[in-house]
């Protein structure tokens, strides 16, 4: 329901949170990346989700694709929104395979992102702390996880029941119902 919410908001509204997409600089509207996390590989997500063919690419390879991405949406005078749900699902993958690998990229990927010249949104969900992902690694790889969770900027969303209802209430009633005679579908 936030995300939705957000992308509302960023987009012309309904304004749930106040206007937020008038103080963007340059752009009116976003262009929204929505990705649910997996138990995989992100930088594998990435690659998938930019259409890399080889299957050898590296974080910075990877990273310049985001960048030919994010100017071909410049160039239609948007902003990008990268939006991954269940975030923890890939944070878990990178604790257990190759976490100074998946991190690297997590690092260059918030790095990309924070860059107040371009505007883009890299936001993720979790439903707990980012440390707590890191729970089984050696104090070497905890010590650069925390180093990585220092390159996000934190907002936790803890609604009353009441708002999440209300939001879900709007996102309902934006879908098409069609009913039939033994079973009802949303479209």
């Amino acid at each position: 329901s936030f995300l939705w919410a957000f992308e509302k908001n960023l987009n012309g509204g309904p304004y749930h949170f106040g206007k937020v997409g008038n103080k963007i600089k340059k752009v009116s509207t976003f262009e929204f990346s929505n990705i649910v996390g997996q138990y995989e590989s992100l930088t594998d997500r990435f690659a998938r989700e930019l259409k890399l063919e080889k299957k050898d690419y590296t974080s910075d390879s990877l990273l310049k694709a985001i960048d030919k991405q994010y100017k071909k949406i410049k160039k239609k005078g948007k902003g990008w929104a990268i939006v991954i749900d269940e975030f923890g699902k890939s944070l878990e993958y990178a604790s257990k395979n190759n976490p100074e690998h998946e991190l690297y990229f997590i690092q260059q990927l918030a790095e990309y992102a924070n860059d107040t010249d371009k505007n883009i949104f890299f936001i993720t969900t979790l439903h707990q702390d980012f440390n707590a992902y890191a729970y089984k690694l050696s104090k070497s790889q905890k010590d650069e996880w925390s180093k990585v969770k220092g390159r996000l900027k934190e907002a936790t969303f803890n609604e009353p029941v009441e708002q999440l209802l209300f939001l879900a209430s709007e996102r309902i009633g934006e879908l098409d119902i069609v009913e039939d005679r033994d079973k009802k579908s949303i479209k």
